[in-house]
């Protein structure tokens, strides 16, 4: 029932769509607040706009078709158009249901310049419906470049989360560029896990990455056994052992459940930036940041899987358009009492 509901909305759009094609009015119009300095004549704005709004057009040509979106070069380059892609053929088909929608743009304090990115201009909190996952809308970012190309999109993280750390709400000492900034990666590095991109992620991990995870061990007998890290201290726990990784076993096992998986979602909650404790020169750049990750997949073979995990990362902004991570830990929350949740102050090595 739900998924004909969504077909009927599409279909009923559409025919508005192209009842007024002649007028050039797309299904879903843009509202654009936010203005660009450079742009003196508003006509960067002008495509920034049209181009997001062709956009949703194909998002839900695509889903009426059932086919991929197609939008013309004039409106995304090619890198952009393969991450479009990498998150459509994951199961994260979408659609915005709204004949009105009203967006944010801003300049990026620092663009994401890799082999994939060169973002300059961020149209922000879109909102769009994935048809698996139709109850609860998502809150899409478009990136776009100098000339108002799509390059990409991100899932962006909590309105109200992103509202208070910017006005203030959260006192950790880092002034507002520096938190836009972090809060861009850790966008970008959520949905990443959405696309699957392997390539990305093995980018993002330092090569002496850090990588723990946290798990609940048990005898045949149920009695519990204890193990201890050296990494670790003042966790005085005997429930869980802590089982360390390379980033090159870590990153196999994650493209193993890649592959093997239909559905890919990642969300991040509950987010706190601090920065490292220390505060010398050698740190001024190194972030601490714990939230809560929920992770569902669905494997090839139908079964689903689901988990809600307390994360934790150490991130190097050294080089702010590629910063990298140094230290990944995560704890099974369920398994996992407050006065445990790992934090900078729980690690021996972290530098």
């Amino acid at each position: 029932m739900k998924k004909f509901l969504i077909l009927l909305f599409l279909i009923l759009s559409n025919v508005v769509f192209i009842y007024a094609q002649n007028n050039i009015v797309p299904s879903c119009q843009i509202h654009v607040d936010g203005d660009l300095p450079e742009d003196r004549n508003g006509k960067l704005k002008k495509t920034i706009k049209m181009n997001a709004e062709f956009l949703l057009q194909a998002f839900e040509n695509a889903i009426l078709t059932n086919s991929d979106p197609v939008l013309e070069r004039k409106s995304i380059v090619d890198t952009g158009m393969q991450e479009l892609l990498s998150l459509w053929h994951n199961k994260s088909q979408m659609f915005c249901q709204q004949t009105e929608v009203f967006a944010t743009l801003i300049k990026n304090s620092s663009a994401i310049k890799d082999k994939k990115h060169d973002c300059v201009y961020e149209l922000r909190d879109i909102p769009v419906y994935l048809t698996e996952e139709a109850e609860l809308p998502k809150s899409l970012n478009v990136l776009f470049n100098a000339e108002g190309k799509i390059v990409g999109m991100t899932f962006g993280l909590d309105k109200e989360f992103i509202r208070n750390i910017t006005d203030g709400s959260q006192k950790e000492g880092i002034d507002l560029t520096r938190k836009k900034i972090v809060l861009s990666f850790l966008e970008n590095f959520r949905t990443a896990y959405n696309r699957k991109d392997i390539d990305f992620l093995t980018k993002v991990y330092s090569d002496d990455a850090l990588i723990i995870v946290g798990r609940t061990v048990q005898r045949k007998n149920n009695d519990v056994i204890a193990l201890t890290n050296s990494d670790f201290k003042g966790l005085a726990t005997n429930t869980v052992e802590y089982v360390k990784t390379s980033k090159k076993e870590y990153l196999s096992n994650l493209n193993t459940i890649f592959k093997t998986s239909d559905y890919v979602n990642v969300d991040f909650e509950n987010v706190r930036i601090n920065r490292h404790p220390d505060g010398t020169r050698l740190t001024e750049n190194l972030y601490c940041i714990n939230l809560v990750q929920s992770w569902t997949s669905e494997r090839n073979s139908g079964s689903t899987y689901h988990d809600d995990g307390y994360l934790f990362l150490l991130v190097n902004f050294d080089d702010q358009n590629n910063p990298t991570i140094q230290i990944r830990t995560w704890q099974e929350m369920k398994k996992t009492a407050p006065n445990e949740i790992i934090t900078i102050n729980n690690l021996n090595n972290y530098r």
